[in-house]
């Protein structure tokens, strides 16, 4: 047998890295970003094409695409099959534990995990895998977990060289762990302070019957302030505390079932707009022009709003490789980002959020993106907030809420300003 090998491969953007992916695995996930024509062909080219070897573990550049099982336990069930007959619960839920995952999210669709709870399941998945893959190929294996979980990587990484299978890492430029080079520039930020009010928030999702049963669950944040909070300010805490649901509600995404939440800006504005993680998802079909004139088809002022903030963000990266297509009716994941804020900004809120603003850009591009939207949010009296475990944004924050569970269904929030 070859001795292993242990290979980092970083890229400046994310369709680079999607393409190294693809080449590595010859599996192909149709990019949302490329416009309805290129998705279905693209799509086609995945169901036609003829397959490399496919004996391997894998971690797709997003989390949720190497799961394709409506829930944990099938998704281990099914990785644990070829070296065990009849996988139990008990060996599934050991699986889970031993990768920081609650059991009871077994029976979970995969669609309501966070991304650092899919990561992990990733990582699960890796290991009943580890006796018959033969190489492990991960794509940003890192970006979705919170720092003190990066030792599950370390124990993954031990088990695939103690096997002698190679190891394959594909990541972006800067990325927190593997590539840490952070940018240098000094970003300075006048502050700028909103309300928010905090008054026992609580959201309950209902049980759920098909296709498997999962059971009724709530969560209550345990915290009942007004707080003046300083603007840029930072949402954070571990995978899976509900970062994403409080933005949601925030936002009011997500319905809140008792309590309140609520925020107010010194012009008045009481509103916010969230662009959540995986955002770009709604650009299907769509270029920065439709989705914009799209959104604003009613409302003409609006829209000249949103195409001149676009403009005006997007200049930042004029000649950038990023942004240099060679059919116009493509778009990148940074120009698909950078619409969707300037929509967010067109609409005049109290309250921006950015959720894992830097998913799918360079360290230096997402610092970058982030600090001119920073000063644009600000000179339009607009907060911004960035939501993020991402120990990169806390030069940007002038404070943050740091979210800490208390019990399975109890989060707290602490408050800090700088």
């Amino acid at each position: 047998m070859n001795s292993a090998t242990y290979n980092i491969y970083t890229f400046d953007t994310f369709e680079k890295l999607v393409d190294r992916f693809v080449a590595s695995t010859g599996l192909y996930f149709p990019k949302l970003s490329e416009g309805k024509d290129s998705f279905f062909k693209g799509f086609y080219n995945w169901l036609s094409a003829e397959k490399k070897n496919s004996n391997f573990a894998l971690i797709a550049p997003e989390p949720s695409q190497a799961l394709s099982l409506p829930n944990p336990a099938q998704v281990l069930y099914s990785a644990l099959k070829p070296v065990i007959n009849s996988p139990s619960e008990d060996c599934i839920f050991e699986y889970l534990y031993k990768y920081g995952l609650d059991p009871s999210i077994s029976t979970q669709p995969i669609t309501t995990l966070s991304g650092g709870e899919m990561l992990l399941l990733n990582y699960a998945k890796a290991e009943a895998q580890a006796d018959y893959a033969e190489r492990f190929i991960a794509s940003n294996p890192i970006f979705w977990l919170n720092s003190s979980r990066y030792h599950y990587w370390l124990n993954l990484k031990e088990l695939y060289s103690s096997k002698q299978k190679s190891i394959d890492v594909i990541v972006l430029n800067g990325d927190t762990y593997f590539d840490n080079t952070d940018s240098e520039n000094d970003f300075n930020i006048k502050p700028l302070e909103f309300k928010l009010s905090i008054q026992e928030p609580k959201v309950c999702f209902p049980e759920i019957r098909f296709p498997i049963y999962h059971a009724a669950r709530a969560i209550s944040y345990k915290c009942h302030k007004e707080i003046i909070v300083k603007s840029p300010f930072l949402i954070t805490g571990d995978n899976g505390v509900g970062k994403s649901i409080f933005s949601g509600m925030l936002s009011s995404i997500v319905d809140i079932n008792s309590g309140n939440l609520s925020v107010e800006a010194i012009n008045g504005a009481a509103s916010c707009r969230l662009v959540f993680q995986e955002a770009v998802s709604q650009c299907f079909a769509l270029t920065p022009e439709k989705l914009i004139s799209g959104v604003f088809c009613a409302d003409y002022e609006k829209k000249l709003l949103a195409q001149n903030f676009f403009q005006r963000l997007i200049s930042e990266f004029n000649n950038h490789e990023d942004l240099q297509v060679s059919d116009n009716n493509i778009y990148t994941l940074l120009s698909l980002k950078i619409a969707l804020i300037a929509e967010r900004l067109a609409d005049k809120p109290a309250l921006l959020l950015l959720d894992e603003p830097g998913w799918g850009l360079s360290c230096k591009d997402a610092q970058l993106l982030v600090y001119k939207v920073a000063l644009l949010a600000h000179e339009l009296g607009i907060a911004l907030g960035i939501v993020s475990h991402q120990p990169t944004w806390h030069k940007f924050a002038a404070s943050k809420l740091t979210l800490k569970r208390l019990s399975q269904n109890e989060v707290d929030i602490e408050y800090e300003s700088f």
